[in-house]
Formats: structure tokens, C-alpha cells, sequence
């Protein structure tokens, strides 16, 4: 079974200051018809400076429970690893909130 969904990530749910406060990014899900058994495809909307996003697609492709995945993992480990990767990488220049991929 394959599934779609798109999620809204809001840079002010941050309990520390970070340079995606006051933003909005959207997250493309992809569930491929062989999930759980291999990983989700993750992809910004929004152009996302992180060490995990790939710049040219806005794929998510260095995230570690990606790399490592599991059947166990769930998309909720998937977006809080995410907001981690956001709050590690707090000081990172973020491109214009008008640049997607």
C-alpha cells in the first residue's frame, strides 16, 4: 500500500531561538508500497538549509533513522528527528522564506 501526506513543520515550536523560528516548512511523505519494511521518502517544499536535506531536491537523505532504518521506526521518530536536526543546527543561515525547490 502506498500512502501520500504532506506535513507542516512551524520554526516557533522551539523552546530555544533558532533561525527557523517564525517559519513554516512543508514535508512531502511518501509511504512506498513496501513500507515499513524500507524507509518513507521525506522532501522539503521549502528550501531548508540542514546538514540532512539534500540542497539540490530538498530531499531528506542524511538522516541517520534513515540510513539505519527499521521497521519499527515511525514517522513521528522521522519528524522529531528532524526538529533535533533544526534545533543542533540553530545558527544555520536559512535561504529566503519565498525559495522552494
Amino acid at each position: 500500500m502506498e500512502w501520500h501526506h504532506s506535513r507542516t513543520l512551524q520554526g516557533n515550536q522551539f523552546t530555544i531561538q533558532t533561525n527557523f523560528e517564525n517559519r513554516i516548512y512543508s514535508l512531502y511523505i511518501e509511504c512506498g508500497p513496501n513500507y515499513p519494511q524500507t524507509p518513507p521518502i521525506l522532501k522539503f517544499n521549502n528550501k531548508c538549509n540542514l546538514p540532512c536535506v539534500n540542497q539540490g531536491n530538498g530531499r531528506v537523505d542524511n538522516l541517520n533513522l534513515l540510513k539505519n532504518w527499521k521497521e519499527t521506526t515511525t514517522i513521528e521518530h522521522l519528524l522529531t528527528a528532524i526538529k533535533q536536526e533544526m534545533v543542533a543546527n540553530k545558527g544555520l543561515k536559512q535561504p529566503p522564506e519565498d525559495a522552494y525547490y
